[in-house]
């Protein structure tokens, strides 16, 4: 599935990226494990991986990420409206080299699911990044590495599933970055991963994609895959948020959950 949307990341980057533009193209996958209970309760854990293809300014670093989420969450539903609130731990790790370099954060997660029809649903989703640890080449002190930042992100989607499609689902979403609380210490070092996030509009997203589901027998357990081609435009906040780097991503999530006591 990741393979068969590259072709089109590759495709779609001299399209939308401005020459004078750093671009990058990038493969991104999560596997996602949930276990639900019928009280509303349950746990995810959820590693990703993002491999970088090309670079328009280097080599390709091929592996540039390893991610792994985990953590509990409280669904609630009334009527067609359905509030999920997770929280996670995060971790975040960026081979170069012979190094590993990390952050640690702990993100809190309200997301609000509107059913307006049979084929629509409507969805916000509110990312609190907590950052509370950063390694990096810069960072040679404990005291720096160990910090605070806030990151907020919100990402409103759009899912349509005509009937016809035979229960695929249409997904468009955006996705916008700002930081809200920086890292006193280390303010006037570099932003993005992994630094502590600085305060303005860092980033933006645009997501394209599908949704399909399974029941797999007769058991507890539900299947589905989501491929999503993604833009990613990176911004400079302390100047006037400028266009610094596009990324084009084919983004593919795999998701078993697993229905308890059911």
């Amino acid at each position: 599935m990741l393979r068969a949307l590259l072709p089109i990341a590759l495709a779609l980057a001299p399209c939308v990226a401005h020459a004078a533009t750093p671009t990058e193209v990038r493969g991104w996958g999560y596997l996602n494990y949930t276990a639900v209970t019928p009280s509303g309760w349950g746990f995810t854990v959820m590693p990703g991986l993002r491999y970088e293809l090309s670079d328009s300014e280097a080599d390709a670093a091929g592996v540039a990420m390893h991610e792994l989420f985990a953590g509990p969450f409280y669904s609630h539903d009334w009527g067609d409206l359905k509030l999920t609130l997770p929280l996670w731990y995060y971790y975040m790790g960026f081979p170069v080299g012979d190094d590993d370099y990390r952050s640690h954060n702990i993100e809190l997660i309200p997301i609000l699911r509107y059913q307006a029809s049979d084929t629509l649903a409507l969805a916000s989703r509110t990312i609190l990044h907590n950052k509370i640890h950063a390694s990096n080449p810069v960072f040679t002190e404990d005291s720096q590495r160990l910090g605070y930042s806030l990151l907020v992100r919100e990402m409103l989607t759009v899912e349509l599933a005509p009937a016809a499609l035979n229960g695929l689902s249409l997904l468009a979403s955006e996705e916008v970055f700002v930081g809200v609380v920086e890292d006193a210490e280390t303010a006037g070092t570099v932003k993005g991963e992994p630094f502590f996030a600085k305060r303005g509009f860092s980033m933006n997203r645009v997501y394209l994609g599908a949704k399909k589901g399974w029941k797999l027998g007769d058991g507890p357990l539900r299947l589905a895959v989501t491929p999503q081609y993604v833009l990613e435009s990176h911004h400079d906040p302390s100047a006037d948020a400028a266009l610094t780097k596009l990324r084009h991503y084919a983004f593919v999530t795999v998701q078993v959950v697993h229905i308890l006591g059911g």
